[in-house]
């Protein structure tokens, strides 16, 4: 988080209207050399006599002044733009740290015919907004309910960076939690009893990690290579026979006969044998956190290739379905109206005129339950794809 003079100062040269319609927006103030008083964080345009280096410029207090005993009235007469940077210094070598320059006259003449954007959220780069991306357009549509755009943001109770924050933020963990991104990653060849070991990636919150039998490659140690699919078809799997070469019979056809009943008796065969192999196969896989990291880890009494599938979320709004937007904005509109309603209902609710502001509440828990049960039933089919391989 950066404080409000660094950021204008950030924006000086770039975008030069900003600086002036935050001015603007915040009271137009005017001081000349009668002014007796300057707030901390309030900025103002210098009058003094013209062709002098500060009149015209937009400046910034950084702290209070108060003209009194140890603080004269300031003669801006004096006073010049010591550097690029825009620190104020004085003729007679003395410094004042108080005041900013963020815009000089001529700086201001060009971005004259730039009309004020009214709709300006101010400061909005100096505060923490929890790393939510979310463009202006969507964040006015859910707060249409607040009187958004016929209010200015803000002018609302949070600004717009808390809303992101406290309010979307929250929303996108609730949506990402029944409709995560999915990512598969190969983590390589284990063998049976071997275990693995893998770092989350940014983003990821769980994840399904799964082996693909009988894929242990020829680096994977005991039981690896080629004999791997043998030693668990044959004794894990139950199959007949111990090593190769036995149990070898042939079976001629009889003349007519297509003989479907060999390949039935194969495939119930393999499927019994996969049978045997989920039977006495164990697997066990845990998710643990060491120095601030997450790891994903287990073992397998099978060998076979370790595949992860990590549940992923994001709080970038482009991240979200499009055939999901409407709901992910309906419980946005619930957060919001339930933090706001808070605030609001704390005034005495028995003054003349007052607004009700329960109604506020009422409506957030019915857009919520309304989602809430829909993504619900959404979830299950979700969790039963992911068990199974699929997405």
């Amino acid at each position: 988080m950066i404080s409000n003079v660094d950021y204008l100062l950030s924006l000086v040269g770039k975008n030069n209207a900003e600086i002036r319609d935050t001015w603007v927006l915040t009271g137009t103030t005017i001081v000349s050399k009668q002014t007796r008083r300057y707030i901390k964080d309030s900025i103002f345009q210098v009058s003094c006599t013209p062709g002098t280096p500060l009149n015209g410029a937009i400046l910034y207090c950084k702290a209070d002044y108060s003209v009194g005993d140890l603080w004269p009235l300031i003669d801006w007469d004096s006073y010049s733009i010591q550097d690029i940077s825009g620190l104020i210094g004085s003729y007679q070598g003395v410094e004042t740290p108080f005041f900013q320059v963020l815009l000089t006259k001529e700086q201001l003449d060009e971005v004259e015919d730039i009309p004020v954007n009214e709709m300006l959220e101010l400061y909005s780069g100096s505060q923490e907004c929890g790393g939510v991306v979310i463009d202006d357009e969507q964040l006015c549509i859910i707060l249409g309910e607040l009187g958004v755009p016929f209010l200015r943001v803000d002018e609302l109770e949070l600004t717009g960076n808390a809303i992101r924050q406290y309010c979307i933020k929250p929303a996108m963990d609730y949506y990402f939690g029944y409709f995560p991104i999915i990512k598969e990653e190969s983590v390589g060849n284990i063998s049976a009893g071997g275990s693995f070991k893998k770092e989350f990636p940014e983003g990821a919150f769980a994840c399904v990690p799964y082996y693909v039998l009988g894929a242990a490659g020829s680096n994977a140690g005991y039981g690896a290579g080629a004999f791997s699919l043998y030693r668990e078809q044959m004794i894990y799997g139950g199959a007949s026979g111990s090593s190769f070469g036995s149990g070898v019979s042939y079976r001629k056809p009889v003349p007519g006969f297509v003989g479907l009943h060999n390949r039935d008796a194969a495939m119930q065969a393999l499927a019994a044998q996969q049978a045997y192999l989920n039977y006495f196969r164990r697997e066990h896989v845990k998710t643990i956190k060491e120095n601030g990291k997450k790891y994903a880890t287990g073992y397998s009494t099978t060998g076979g290739a370790v595949c992860i599938k990590w549940l992923c979320a994001s709080y970038d709004f482009d991240d979200i379905k499009f055939s999901m937007r409407t709901d992910f904005r309906a419980i946005c509109k619930a957060y919001v109206l339930r933090n706001i309603g808070m605030l609001r209902s704390m005034v005495k609710s028995d003054l003349p005129g007052n607004i009700d502001y329960s109604m506020y509440t009422a409506r957030a828990d019915s857009l919520e339950q309304k989602v809430a049960e829909k993504w619900e039933k959404c979830a299950t089919s979700l969790a039963l794809a992911v068990q199974r391989g699929g997405l």
